[in-house]
């Protein structure tokens, strides 16, 4: 159920660490099975989004979940939904905004906002010539300089967003899912998808059973709550739960951690990942 960990071998009751051919003949044993092929009440708790995601009532797309038995086809679904709710929700009134490329021909962009002067301070583009784009800017949006780029596809920025001048977020998080005050400290990476071109599918162990999550692309699923140090990378796959904390410099492997626990490499012992609880009643507080 929990994610890999690698035992050291000056530990004296640690167990011997197997070889690759070990692993990859125990994972053929294993029994594969697809979750998006389970009900509900046959997924493992930890793989519902339940399980990471307690406030889930209060959240503004509630929908996105509403018939989800599984966090991964959450992510099957987002962009349909957000498709759909941009359609709902943004109106089609707008305005021709100015494009900064006047030496070549370049493709239109529209603009939708309450005040059309907030765009005034950042430079758009659209190299599309065939192509309307949109540049949706929401109530509250604050542009206070930099470059959208709307050549591959159109851009919202939600209530109250702040685009700083020269902004540059060195970090990533595809196909992720974030919880209700999770966080991501300076520099996280969570890698999407796996080393080797050949894998179709991303599989993730639980019980013993190989679940087969059907996407080639599952970044980290980050509970409430939760947050990731600075620098840490995780592996595709990556399922953290509620009010589990991962210190700077981790290096995770794919796997289910929490909830409730500490994750951090011990720097002397090569491999090695720490886990323990998190002690006090404030630990599981909603």
């Amino acid at each position: 159920m929990q994610g890999s960990i690698t035992r050291s071998e000056t530990d004296p009751k640690s167990e011997p660490v197997p070889t690759a051919t070990e692993q990859s003949s125990e994972r053929r044993q294993r029994r594969r099975v697809n979750v998006n092929c389970l009900a509900l009440a046959d997924v493992p708790t930890v793989l519902r989004p339940s399980f990471y995601f307690r406030h889930l009532q209060d959240f503004k797309h509630y929908d996105l979940f509403q018939n989800a038995t599984n966090v991964f086809s959450v992510l099957d679904s987002l962009h349909g939904y957000v498709e759909q709710w941009l359609q709902s929700n943004v109106p089609d009134i707008g305005i021709q905004a100015k494009t900064s490329v006047k030496t070549c021909k370049v493709g239109e962009v529209t603009l939708t906002c309450p005040d059309p002067s907030v765009a005034n301070a950042c430079t758009i583009l659209n190299y599309d010539t065939t192509t309307t784009r949109r540049l949706c800017l929401d109530a509250g949006v604050r542009i206070l300089g930099g470059i959208l780029d709307v050549t591959d596809g159109s851009i919202f920025l939600g209530k109250n967003v702040v685009v700083e001048p020269n902004v540059c977020i060195k970090g990533y998080c595809g196909d992720s899912l974030c919880g209700y005050k999770s966080h991501f400290a300076n520099q996280v990476s969570t890698a999407n998808l796996a080393l080797f071109a050949s894998t179709k599918s991303l599989f993730v162990t639980v019980n013993d059973v190989e679940y087969d999550t059907g996407r080639r692309k599952v970044g980290v699923v980050l509970g409430d709550f939760s947050q990731l140090g600075c620098n840490v990378a995780t592996d595709p796959c990556t399922l953290v739960g509620v009010h589990t904390s991962v210190y700077p410099l981790t290096r995770v492997n794919k796997g289910v951690y929490g909830p409730n626990e500490i994750v951090k490499n011990k720097p002397l012992e090569h491999g090695v990942i720490e886990r323990a609880k998190v002690r006090g009643a404030d630990a599981t507080t909603e």
